[in-house]
């Protein structure tokens, strides 16, 4: 079940799926990184 939504949160296990979306991914890998230092 990890596997399936792993993809989805995975900023470094998907160097792929990264550069296909360089700058949704970007934004999208800042905001949960923000969320989780802050938290």
């Amino acid at each position: 079940m990890q596997a399936l939504s792993q993809p989805i949160y995975a900023f470094p296990a998907q160097p792929a799926t990264t550069a296909a979306a360089p700058s949704v991914r970007t934004i999208a890998v800042s905001l949960l990184a923000d969320r989780v230092l802050a938290a």
